[in-house]
């Protein structure tokens, strides 16, 4: 399997050029056993490659593909396409709510919370995020629509957030602490004591449950 021979050959050894021996079959066919002619059973078939001395048509893995008859090398898939089965005549286009980047993508990859892609065009654009005002915990977004405006009480001030800034979110005021008869009192509440002690290092840590 994988060779041929002429009339007259006296060995089965493969020695190239030299055809009183068998001979590997043509790259771009494939030769099942007792091939007489060095394009054996015919042309590879669309979806697999056959290089020199192929014997059985070999099937593209995933992520390539052999668009033609006859084909000696699979191809790679192309950024923004993909191929997720073996045996793949044609790449398919990466549908939107995905991003295929690199070559020889065979799974395309969701765009992340805060992102989204709409366009089927075959140039691997990556996920686009969602724009100010808006915000997404979602994966898999296909248009900007999809993204959520901004609730009211909250902002989205940068673009791709994956959620609103609430109050929680903000700095909190620093307000000095005194120490009022043992319990902790913010300073400004007694204007009219002076000189209130403050709290040592560990008495703040004995004061504060979980530290």
């Amino acid at each position: 399997p994988g060779t041929y021979c002429l009339t007259g050959v006296g060995f089965r050894e493969v020695l190239p050029g030299n055809f009183l021996y068998a001979q590997d079959c043509t790259e771009g066919f494939y030769c099942e056993s007792a091939s007489k002619s060095p394009r054996g059973e015919g042309l590879c078939p669309k979806g697999f490659y056959c290089p020199e001395g192929t014997a059985v048509p070999i099937p593209t893995v995933k992520g390539q593909f052999a668009e033609l008859d006859g084909t000696i090398r699979p191809a790679a898939c192309l950024p923004g396409t993909y191929s997720p089965t073996i045996e793949s005549e044609k790449c398919f286009e990466c549908p939107p709510g995905t991003a295929c980047l690199e070559e020889g993508t065979f799974v395309a990859d969701y765009c992340k919370p805060g992102t989204y892609r709409s366009t089927l065009a075959q140039d691997g654009i990556p996920c686009v995020s969602c724009p100010q005002g808006t915000w997404s915990k979602n994966y898999g977004l296909r248009e900007k629509g999809e993204c959520l405006r901004c609730p009211p009480g909250m902002i989205c001030s940068v673009e791709g957030m994956t959620r609103p800034c609430g109050h929680d979110d903000l700095p909190k005021p620093y307000e000095p602490v005194v120490n009022y008869q043992g319990n902790p009192v913010l300073e400004f509440m007694f204007p009219s004591f002076d000189n209130l002690p403050v709290f040592g290092a560990f008495e703040c840590l004995r004061l504060n449950e979980g530290y």
